[in-house]
C-alpha cells in the first residue's frame, strides 16, 4: 500500500506532498491541473517509467518543470508498505541526463543509484513488472477500454501474457523444438554408427599387432648396432680431437710466422727509405731548442713594439683632439668678429656706447687672440706629424719582426717533424730486431708440435664414416619407432571407434527415450495451459459477475463474462431474457465503459494480490449520471473490501462521493504559468 507521494519540479508540481491511506483516494481537477502527473509519478517512482514515457510521447527532460523558469532537476519520492516492511523509493531526473534512483527498506539503503537495479528490486518485491502494472492496475486516460478494442485473437494473446500463460506456450514450443532436434540428432548418430562400422571392416587388428612386434625386434637390433658404432666412434673421436688441437696450434704458430715475415719485410723497407737522414736526434733536438729561444726573443720584441706603437697612436689621437678644440675656438672668434663689425648702439659686454674706435679696439683684441690660437694649433700639428712618423716606424719594425717570428716557427715545425721521423725510425729498428730474434723460436715450436696433415685427413675420413654409420642406425631405429607409433595409433583409433560406437548406441537409446518424453511433456503442457486458462477465466468471470452488479445500475444486462471462442476470447453480457451476447456492436459508449471497467477491476483483483491496488484515470468517460453514482458507491463501499487501495483521477465532481480515504482538489492558473495547488478536503463519513 502506498503511504505518501512527494514530487518536486515534476511537470506543473513545484513541491507537492500527498498522503494516502487504505480505501479509495480521489484526485479531482480540471484539464491541465496536474492530475495525471500524480499517477505518472507513482508509476515512475515504482517502475522507472509511465505510459507516455514508455511510448516516447514525452522525454525525461520534458518532465522537469520549465515554466515560468527552467529548473535543473525533478525529484519524486514514494513510500509504501509491503508485508511487514516499509519501503522508500527516491528518483531524480536531471537536465544533464545523469539520473539517479535509490531504494530503502525500513530506512536502510538496499540498492542504487542505477535505475535498472532499483526497477528490478521493486519488481521482485511486488511480484510484478511494469507491463502487468500498466494493464491490470493502471487504467490510464482514454485507455480504459483497451481490452475491448482488441480482436478476439489479440485479446487472447494479451490476456495470456498478463496471466503468464505464454510461458507454458513458450515451454511447449521449446519442448517440440527439442523433440525435433532429438529426432534429427538420433538420425545423424545412427548414420555415424553405420559409417564407423563400415570403416572398421578394412582394418585387421591381429595383423597390426604382428607388424608392431616385428618392428620392435628390428628396433632392438638397430639399437645394438648403433651402440657398438657409438663406442667405436667415441674412441676415434678422442684421437680426432687431439689431432684437431695440434692442427689448431700448428695453424696459430704458422700464422704468426707468416705475419712476422711480412712485418720484417715492411720494417726493413721503411728503415732503408729513411736512411738518408744525416742529422742525429741530439743535433735536431739542439737546433729545435735554439730556434725556440730565438722565437721567444722575437716574440718579446714584438710585444714591446706593439706597446710603443699603441702609446704613439694614443698620443697623436690626443694631439688631434687638441687641434679640433683650437679650430672650434678660432671659428667662434671669427664669428664674433663679424658680428661686432655690424653692431650699433651699446656694447653687449660693457654696456658703453659702441663707436668706431671702440669697435676697432675690440676687433684688434680678438685678432690677437686668434693669432695665439693659430700658433698653438701649428705647434700641435707639428707634434702630431712627428708622432705619426714614429707610429709608422714602429709598425714597419713590428711587421718585420712578425715575419721573422713566422719564419722561425716554420723552421721549428720542420725540425720537429724530422725529430719525430728519427724517433719512429729508432722504434722500428727495435721492433725489427725483436722480430728477427723471435723467428727461430717460432720455427722450433712449429717442428715440436709434430702435426701431420696426411694423418689428420685419414683420421677425419674414418671419424665421419663412423659418425654417419651411427646416425644411420639411429635414424633407421627412429623410423621404425615412428612406424610402431603409427600402428599403435591406428590400433588405438580402432579401439576408440569401438568405444565410441558403444557410446553412440547408448546415446541413441537415450535420445529416443528423451524424444518420447519431450513429446509427452509437450502434450502435458498443452493440457496444463488449457486447464490453467479455464481456471483463470473462471476466477476472472466470477470477479466480473460480482463487480458488474455493483457498477451497472440498469436491468437490461445483468452479468458480464469472457468466453472462449475458436480464435480467442469474446466479451459477452447476459441479457434479461437469459441470452449471452457479444458486446461488439450492441453496447453504447457508457455500457462499453462499464464493461471495460469491470474487466480492469477483475484483473486487478485476480492478478495483483501482492500489490492490491487499482488506478483509474478518468473512469467516467461515456458514463451517465446514474452509472457514475453507482460507480461512486461501489468505489467507496464495495471495492475497499476487495482491493486495499484505489486511486481515482477525474475531472468529475460527482466522484467526490467515491472517496473513503483521501480527497484532493487540484487547481492551477494556466494563464500565468502557476504551479499546481493542492487542496485537501475533509471526507464525510457515511
Amino acid at each position: 500500500m502506498i503511504n505518501s507521494l512527494k514530487i518536486k519540479n515534476w511537470r506543473t508540481h513545484a513541491d507537492t506532498t500527498l498522503e494516502y491511506g487504505k480505501g479509495t483516494n480521489v484526485i479531482i481537477g480540471v484539464m491541465g491541473s496536474g492530475k495525471s502527473s500524480i499517477v505518472n509519478a507513482i508509476s515512475y517512482s515504482l517502475f522507472g517509467t509511465f505510459p507516455q514515457l514508455k511510448s516516447k510521447q514525452v522525454s525525461l527532460k520534458e518532465i522537469i518543470m520549465n515554466r515560468p523558469n527552467q529548473t535543473d532537476k525533478s525529484e519524486v519520492i514514494v513510500e509504501f508498505n509491503h508485508g511487514e516492511n516499509k519501503y522508500r523509493a527516491e528518483r531524480i531526473i536531471k537536465l544533464d541526463g545523469t539520473n539517479e534512483a535509490k531504494l530503502y527498506e525500513n530506512e536502510k539503503f538496499i540498492c542504487g543509484p542505477k535505475q535498472k537495479d532499483v526497477n528490478e528490486k521493486i519488481e521482485k518485491i511486488l511480484g510484478m513488472d511494469y507491463e502487468l502494472f500498466s494493464r491490470a492496475v493502471y487504467a490510464e486516460q482514454n485507455e480504459l477500454d483497451f481490452f475491448l478494442k482488441l480482436s478476439p485473437s489479440e485479446r487472447k494473446k494479451k490476456f495470456d501474457e498478463l496471466l503468464q500463460l505464454e510461458k507454458y506456450e513458450i515451454a511447449r514450443k521449446n519442448s517440440t523444438t527439442l523433440q525435433n532436434d532429438l529426432i534429427k540428432e538420433t538420425k545423424q548418430q545412427k548414420e555415424l554408427l553405420q559409417r564407423q562400422q563400415e570403416m572398421l571392416k578394412g582394418h585387421e587388428e591381429e595383423k597390426l599387432v604382428n607388424q608392431i612386434n616385428d618392428a620392435k625386434k628390428e628396433i632392438e637390433e638397430l639399437s645394438k648396432k648403433a651402440q657398438l658404432s657409438k663406442e667405436e666412434l667415441s674412441k676415434i673421436e678422442n684421437e680426432y680431437k687431439i689431432i684437431c688441437e695440434k692442427e689448431k696450434k700448428f695453424k696459430e704458430i704458422n700464422e704468426k710466422i707468416i705475419k712476422n715475415k711480412a712485418r720484417i719485410e715492411t720494417l726493413t723497407e721503411d728503415i732503408n727509405k729513411k736512411s738518408q737522414l744525416k742529422e742525429t736526434l741530439e743535433e735536431i733536438s739542439k737546433n729545435v731548442e735554439e730556434k725556440q729561444k730565438g722565437k721567444d726573443t722575437i716574440k718579446n720584441e714584438v710585444s714591446i713594439l706593439e706597446k710603443k706603437a699603441k702609446e704613439e697612436d694614443e698620443k697623436q689621437k690626443k694631439e688631434s683632439e687638441e687641434i679640433r678644440v683650437l679650430e672650434y675656438r678660432a671659428k667662434k672668434i671669427e664669428e664674433e668678429m663679424k658680428a661686432i663689425s655690424g653692431l650699433k648702439g651699446n656694447c653687449p659686454t660693457c654696456k658703453q656706447l659702441l663707436d668706431e674706435r671702440h669697435k676697432a679696439e675690440i676687433i684688434d683684441n680678438m685678432h690677437n687672440e686668434m693669432q695665439k690660437i693659430l700658433q698653438e694649433k701649428k705647434k700641435h700639428e707639428e707634434e702630431r706629424f712627428k708622432l705619426l712618423d714614429n707610429f709608422k716606424s714602429f709598425e714597419r719594425e713590428l711587421n718585420e719582426n712578425r715575419k721573422k717570428y713566422e719564419n722561425e716557427e716554420k723552421e721549428i715545425i720542420i725540425l720537429q717533424n724530422k725529430e719525430k721521423e728519427l724517433k719512429e725510425l729508432q722504434e722500428k729498428k727495435t721492433i725489427l730486431s725483436n722480430l728477427l730474434s723471435q723467428a727461430p723460436n717460432l720455427e722450433r715450436e712449429k717442428e715440436e708440435i709434430g702435426f701431420d696433415k696426411e694423418i689428420m685427413d685419414k683420421l677425419r675420413e674414418r671419424y665421419f664414416e663412423k659418425k654417419n654409420e651411427s646416425e644411420l642406425f639411429i635414424s633407421k631405429a627412429k623410423s621404425k619407432e615412428e612406424l610402431v607409433r603409427s600402428y599403435q595409433e591406428t590400433l588405438s583409433k580402432i579401439n576408440q571407434i569401438k568405444e565410441s560406437m558403444k557410446q553412440t548406441e547408448i546415446e541413441i537409446s537415450k535420445m529416443e527415450s528423451a524424444s518420447k518424453k519431450a513429446g509427452l511433456f509437450s502434450n502435458c503442457l498443452v493440457a496444463t495451459q488449457t486447464e490453467l486458462r479455464q481456471e483463470m477465466l473462471q476466477t476472472i468471470n466470477e470477479a466480473m459477475s460480482d463487480i458488474w452488479k455493483e457498477i451497472y445500475p440498469y436491468g437490461d444486462f445483468i452479468n458480464a463474462r469472457l468466453s472462449v471462442v475458436e480464435d480467442g476470447y469474446d466479451l459477452e453480457v447476459l441479457t434479461r431474457n437469459g441470452n449471452w451476447t457479444r458486446v461488439e456492436g450492441i453496447l453504447s459508449g457508457g455500457e462499453r465503459s462499464a464493461a471495460a471497467l469491470c474487466i480492469r477491476m477483475a484483473f486487478a483483483l485476480v492478478l495483483t494480490k501482492n500489490l492490491s491496488m487499482l488506478i483509474l484515470d478518468e473512469p467516467t468517460h461515456n458514463l451517465d449520471t446514474n452509472t457514475v453514482t453507482k460507480l461512486s458507491e461501489m468505489l467507496r463501499e464495495k471495492m475497499p473490501a476487495l482491493v486495499d487501495q484505489i486511486f481515482v483521477i477525474t475531472h468529475d465532481k460527482q466522484l467526490e462521493a467515491a472517496a473513503s480515504s483521501s480527497l484532493y482538489i487540484l487547481q492551477r492558473d494556466k494563464g500565468n504559468d502557476e504551479a499546481t495547488r493542492v487542496e485537501t478536503i475533509q471526507i464525510e463519513k457515511y
